[in-house]
């Protein structure tokens, strides 16, 4: 009986170390909240893209531009935001977690002008 009684130790710690795991893989893959998302883009985008989309500097994509929505798929932003865009943007594939990413584009496809949307997407379905 003496000899149960060591094993039940390491046998705890393989199952605590399982569980940890589990929940570490599982909070992993848990879709972002808005909030999160708005706080990734604050910090990461905004300094060139303005917090509205609206671009603070020459030659940065305007986000609220339909134009530029619909001539971007969401691979392509996905690409870019992961890659970076030489020579200004830096790649955030190392620094952001894949489901942030992924997270991102939803919200940069809300940014387009509400009154242009209509218009982008008659231009769309014309064509």
């Amino acid at each position: 009986m003496s000899k149960y009684w060591k094993i039940i130790p390491i046998g705890l710690i393989v199952i605590f170390a399982f569980i940890a795991t589990a929940i570490i893989s599982i909070k992993g893959s848990i879709l972002q909240t808005e909030e999160e998302i708005d706080t990734i883009f604050i910090k990461r985008c905004a300094g060139c893209h303005g917090t509205d989309g609206v671009p603070t500097i020459p030659d940065v994509p305007d986000f609220t531009d339909p134009k530029f929505q619909n001539s971007h798929t969401d691979e392509e932003l996905i690409k870019s935001i992961t890659n970076g865009k030489d020579p200004r943007m830096p790649a955030y594939g190392e620094i952001l977690e894949k489901e942030q990413i992924q997270a991102l584009v939803p919200y940069i496809r809300k940014l387009v002008k509400k009154e242009e949307k209509k218009a982008a997407r008659k231009t769309t379905k014309k064509g």
